[in-house]
């Protein structure tokens, strides 16, 4: 039996970066492989082969910092909460949007106006809804928090299809019930497989912990549009600044550009 243990997790939330599959437009290819038969799938579809699975062209790589519950680090069962976004999950750059008239402008600010109200799955939501097993990398790289938190991260990131080439471990969860509140998901999680990555010993990091915060108030101020959030942002880079190296000011800027501020 995998020992939660083992691979680093602790009693309490431990924040790892997940990864699930999703597909596109391909309704035979799921989340870690493909459930339709390989020729049919060949037929329509360029693959690749790993020493883990298969992945076509058609299914998608999610990646997502996640909080892992655990109770018992001596058992392999966990769960996780997944929350529901408000607002579109259209993550924008804001340097990057195009000029609009004021007729554009307001008739915008209308409609995130209404989409705010309406609750919205995640995409790691929607692919473990489908059936993906969600493979929770323990790392340490804040820019990798940071990324991940806005953007599924690049093929540069990875050593196989769903480790991390900064993991120092990886357990793979079956989901195996999800509880459906009116703001969450309550997931229930048994550890299947995992593996030490990386025996390197780390010491805490006010300023890797705050970027980690960061990101989640950041995420937050973007989908409700709350300056309570993005006031807690700034708060944090003064810690940033006189406990975090050149990688977690690096990852702060980034966070900070995705809310439309740059001074740091």
């Amino acid at each position: 039996m995998v020992r939660l243990r083992d691979l680093g997790f602790r009693e309490g939330i431990n924040e790892v970066i997940a990864v699930t599959f999703g597909v596109s437009d391909c309704n035979s290819c799921f989340r870690d492989g493909c459930d339709a038969d390989l020729d049919v799938c060949n037929s329509n579809h360029s693959t690749r082969s790993t020493g883990n699975t298969f992945l076509s062209s058609t299914v998608k790589r999610n990646t997502a910092p996640l909080g892992i519950i655990v109770e018992d680090e001596l058992s392999n069962m966990a769960k996780v909460r997944l929350f529901y976004v408000q607002g579109s999950q259209k993550r924008e750059i804001p340097g990057e949007r195009t000029e609009k008239t004021e007729g554009e402008k307001e008739e915008t600010r209308e409609r995130e106006k209404e989409e705010k109200k309406e609750k919205k799955k995640t995409h790691t939501m929607e692919n473990v809804e489908r059936g993906s097993r969600i493979h929770a990398n323990v790392c340490f790289d804040p820019m990798v928090f940071a990324i991940s938190a806005f953007e599924d991260l690049g093929e540069e990131y990875f050593s196989s299809d769903f480790v991390l080439r900064c993991a120092y471990s990886v357990c793979t969860f079956e989901v195996r019930e999800i509880k459906r509140f009116d703001d969450f998901w309550l997931c229930e999680l048994e550890a299947l497989d995992g593996r030490i990555l990386n025996r390197g010993v780390r010491a805490f990091s006010r300023g890797f912990a705050a970027v980690v915060e960061a990101a989640v108030h950041a995420t937050r101020y973007i989908y409700t549009g709350e300056r309570l959030y993005l006031s807690k942002v700034l708060e944090l880079g003064d810690i940033v600044e006189r406990c975090g190296g050149r990688r977690e000011r690096e990852a702060y800027a980034y966070i900070l550009s995705r809310t439309g501020e740059t001074r740091f």
